[in-house]
Protein backbone atom coordinates (compact mmCIF):
# COMPACT_ATOMS: atom_id res chain seq x y z
CA UNK A 1 0.00 0.00 0.00
CA UNK A 2 1.46 3.04 -0.94
CA UNK A 3 1.81 6.28 1.46
CA UNK A 4 1.32 9.00 -1.11
CA UNK A 5 -2.07 10.68 -1.43
CA UNK A 6 -3.22 10.90 -4.88
CA UNK A 7 -2.13 14.76 -4.47
CA UNK A 8 1.57 14.26 -3.64
CA UNK A 9 1.63 11.30 -6.53
CA UNK A 10 -0.09 14.02 -8.94
CA UNK A 11 3.34 16.35 -7.65
CA UNK A 12 5.46 13.77 -8.11
CA UNK A 13 4.71 13.41 -11.52
CA UNK A 14 4.83 16.72 -12.58
CA UNK A 15 8.45 17.19 -10.91
CA UNK A 16 9.24 14.07 -13.13
CA UNK A 17 8.20 15.88 -16.09
CA UNK A 18 9.13 19.20 -15.08
CA UNK A 19 13.16 18.37 -14.35
CA UNK A 20 12.76 16.52 -17.73
CA UNK A 21 11.62 19.21 -20.28
CA UNK A 22 11.49 22.60 -18.06
CA UNK A 23 7.94 23.31 -19.50
CA UNK A 24 6.80 26.89 -18.99
CA UNK A 25 3.43 25.74 -18.25
CA UNK A 26 4.40 23.18 -15.17
CA UNK A 27 7.14 25.92 -14.21
CA UNK A 28 3.86 28.45 -13.46
CA UNK A 29 2.18 26.09 -12.14
CA UNK A 30 4.75 24.87 -9.56
CA UNK A 31 5.14 28.62 -8.95
CA UNK A 32 0.98 28.70 -8.41
CA UNK A 33 1.59 25.89 -6.39
CA UNK A 34 3.46 27.00 -3.62
CA UNK A 35 3.39 30.73 -3.85
CA UNK A 36 1.57 30.32 -0.48
CA UNK A 37 4.89 29.41 0.81
CA UNK A 38 6.26 32.65 -0.43
CA UNK A 39 3.34 34.62 1.08
CA UNK A 40 3.76 32.65 4.97
CA UNK A 41 7.90 33.61 4.79
CA UNK A 42 6.92 37.34 3.81
CA UNK A 43 4.14 38.21 6.51
CA UNK A 44 6.70 36.32 8.82
CA UNK A 45 9.19 38.97 8.19
CA UNK A 46 7.22 42.23 7.43
CA UNK A 47 5.79 41.45 10.86
CA UNK A 48 9.54 42.02 12.25
CA UNK A 49 10.33 45.10 10.04
CA UNK A 50 9.53 48.69 9.65
CA UNK A 51 6.37 49.90 8.35
CA UNK A 52 8.23 51.48 5.59
CA UNK A 53 8.94 48.14 4.17
CA UNK A 54 6.27 47.15 1.48
CA UNK A 55 4.79 43.03 2.02
CA UNK A 56 4.76 43.42 -2.25
CA UNK A 57 7.95 43.86 -2.31
CA UNK A 58 8.96 40.52 0.03
CA UNK A 59 6.58 38.84 -1.89
CA UNK A 60 8.11 39.77 -5.16
CA UNK A 61 11.73 38.97 -3.89
CA UNK A 62 10.43 35.67 -2.62
CA UNK A 63 9.14 34.18 -6.00
CA UNK A 64 12.71 34.95 -7.11
CA UNK A 65 13.74 32.77 -4.50
CA UNK A 66 10.99 30.32 -5.03
CA UNK A 67 11.71 29.97 -8.68
CA UNK A 68 15.56 29.90 -8.29
CA UNK A 69 14.78 26.95 -5.40
CA UNK A 70 12.12 25.12 -8.74
CA UNK A 71 14.86 25.35 -10.68
CA UNK A 72 17.38 23.73 -8.13
CA UNK A 73 15.25 21.34 -6.83
CA UNK A 74 15.94 17.38 -7.92
CA UNK A 75 12.42 15.38 -6.54
CA UNK A 76 14.74 11.95 -6.40
CA UNK A 77 16.88 13.48 -3.25
CA UNK A 78 14.66 12.78 -0.01
CA UNK A 79 13.86 16.52 0.67
CA UNK A 80 10.22 17.79 0.52
CA UNK A 81 10.54 21.00 -2.09
CA UNK A 82 8.85 22.85 1.08
CA UNK A 83 11.78 22.33 3.32
CA UNK A 84 14.38 22.59 -0.01
CA UNK A 85 12.93 26.37 -0.90
CA UNK A 86 12.36 27.52 2.67
CA UNK A 87 15.76 29.12 2.81
CA UNK A 88 15.88 30.11 -0.81
CA UNK A 89 12.90 32.39 -0.40
CA UNK A 90 14.45 33.69 2.93
CA UNK A 91 17.28 34.10 1.27
CA UNK A 92 15.66 36.05 -1.26
CA UNK A 93 13.89 38.05 1.08
CA UNK A 94 16.45 39.00 3.73
CA UNK A 95 18.50 40.07 0.45
CA UNK A 96 16.06 42.36 -0.78
CA UNK A 97 15.92 43.83 2.54
CA UNK A 98 19.39 44.49 2.65
CA UNK A 99 18.98 46.53 -0.16
CA UNK A 100 16.34 48.90 1.37
CA UNK A 101 18.53 48.86 4.77
CA UNK A 102 21.61 50.32 2.81
CA UNK A 103 19.63 52.76 0.23
CA UNK A 104 19.60 56.34 1.29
Amino acid sequence: MSSLSSDQKKLKRIWQRYEKDHSPALRKYLIERFYPLVECHAERLRAKLPAVVQIEDLKNAGVLGLMDAIEAFRSDRQFKFETFSALRIRGATGSKMVGHTLSP
